[in-house]
């Protein structure tokens, strides 16, 4: 019984099979278990709203560290506080009591610029690699985090502030998320948006931007100097204060707070317009008139008095930003005539004076509502004088930069034509002209060759071909 059974099994053996799996279809992913992914219309909104909680826990837990440091009060109202200080760093506002402050602390909000680029170019990351993505449908997808981002601070600033300060955190919010979101998106794939220009002006948006860095190099370069110069003053101002531990470290954060806008306000002042430290008061290069101003410690490098004639020194920035500006146009176009070079350069210099008008207008605000209000560069002043000082140089290094350059070249034509003139005198002299020179014959190698050799007999139009008898006599195969 058992011997019929085991042929059985030898006459038909089991078969294992492996087969690929089927691809589940798109329909039925829930079936298999798998989540559908997230529209990306979705994920935009919900970047956008990650990025305002992010923001917002960011400024809480330095509010909280600070607090700690001191441990003065509860620690309730530390997150009213935090929540009013976000606001603030978005253009918003703080209102806390009889406190009204609109001077936006740049420090904070390049802190959550930051914050929102990084966000987006992880969206962006995740969107390229389901597939390609086009540049309209991208900014589509960076409106709507915008707009989520913008939508959120608003709503916190209506729950916990006015209307109008929602207003303005939203005006603010978008324009911060709009900055943040293309600068993180433009890390991971190329927007292009240069393209968008007529051809000849997408070299203009770089010069400005050089035009721009090397204001704000010069801009540190006099406060950092001013630093210097005045450091007793801003230590006894700091040992007035009694600041010591957990108060000198609040002391400290919130003044590194406000660094960008003190760099700002000294770009404008080496530009000769200045800046005001409230109603009354200026500082500029050709007269100060400070008068009382807060006990805060980076206010003691301001200057006591007039800085003197050598301060006019430091408008030569202005004068190399333009020229800075011109040398960007020129590298990046060198075929351009000299009306072109010249009108573009000085675009590049109205585009670096543009920006840095906007950086200025961002940096104003008001400490309080007595006398400490409208700090910041003065305008329209900055522009009247600015003007001249970037886009004059701009213009003037692009058309003599063209013009050099067409001299250079004439000059490398002439002495080629030189050169190519005293080579041919040299072949005069010599008595040979270019045809006798291709007449001449090739000689190929030295051999001897056999004996009895004879001239072959050439071929129609052909020079004859010469076999010579003798020893090491050079053997003439052919002629030219």
């Amino acid at each position: 019984m058992s011997n019929d059974f085991s042929r059985q099994r030898l006459r038909n053996p089991l078969r294992l099979m492996v087969h690929r799996a089927d691809p589940v279809p798109e329909g039925d992913s829930e079936l298999a278990g798998a989540t559908p992914p997230l529209p990306q219309w979705a994920h935009a909104l919900l970047a956008g709203l990650a990025a305002g909680v992010a923001g917002w826990l960011v400024v809480c837990l330095i509010v909280v560290i600070n607090w700690f440091a001191s441990l003065s009060g509860e620690i309730g109202p530390v997150f009213g506080a935090a929540t009013q200080l976000w606001l603030l760093a978005h253009g918003g506002g703080l209102q806390i009591g009889a406190v009204n402050w609109t001077l936006v602390p740049l420090g904070l909000s390049a802190l959550l610029l930051l914050l929102v680029g990084g966000l987006t170019s992880g969206m962006v990351q995740s969107f390229t690699q389901a597939g390609p993505l086009q540049r309209s449908q991208l900014l589509r997808l960076l409106a709507l985090m915008v707009g989520a981002y913008a939508l959120v601070t608003a709503l916190t600033a209506l729950t916990f502030g006015s209307l109008e300060q929602a207003g303005r955190s939203f005006l603010g919010a978008a324009l911060l998320a709009a900055v943040g979101s293309l600068w993180g998106a433009g890390r991971v794939v190329d927007l292009a948006l240069v393209k968008l220009l007529p051809e000849w002006a997408r070299v203009v948006p770089a010069a400005a931007v050089a035009a721009l860095w090397t204001v704000l190099v010069g801009a540190a370069a006099v406060l950092a100097t001013s630093l210097v110069l005045h450091h007793e003053r801003i230590s006894a101002i700091a040992h007035g204060l009694g600041a010591d531990g957990g108060s000198m470290v609040q002391l400290v954060v919130a003044q590194v707070a406000f660094w960008p806008n003190l760099l700002i306000w000294s770009a404008s002042w080496i530009l000769g317009a200045g800046f005001t430290m409230g109603d009354g008061t200026i500082v500029s290069p050709p007269a100060t008139d400070i008068g009382l101003v807060p006990s805060i410690p980076v206010l003691g490098a301001l200057p006591a008095g007039a800085p003197g004639q050598w301060a006019l020194l430091w408008l030569a920035v202005g004068v190399g930003a333009g020229i800075i500006a011109g040398l960007v146009v020129l590298r990046r176009r060198p075929a351009l005539r000299v009306d072109e070079a010249a009108g573009v350069s000085f675009l590049a210099g109205l585009g670096g004076l543009a920006l840095l008008a906007l950086l200025a207008l961002v940096s104003r605000g008001n400490l309080g509502e007595a006398r400490l209000i409208g700090l910041g560069p003065l305008m329209p002043e900055l522009l009247l004088l600015g003007a001249p000082l970037l886009a004059l140089p701009a213009t003037a290094t692009g058309l003599v930069g063209v013009v050099v350059r067409r001299l250079r070249m004439r000059r490398a034509e002439r002495v080629d034509g030189l050169q190519s003139s005293a080579q041919e005198g040299e072949d005069r002299s010599d008595g040979r002209t270019g045809s006798e020179e291709a007449a001449e014959p090739t000689l190929v190698n030295f051999r001897r060759p056999a004996s009895g050799a004879r001239a072959s007999q050439p071929a129609d139009g052909d020079e004859p071909t010469i076999s010579a008898v003798g020893d090491d006599e050079p053997t003439i195969v052919s002629g030219r």
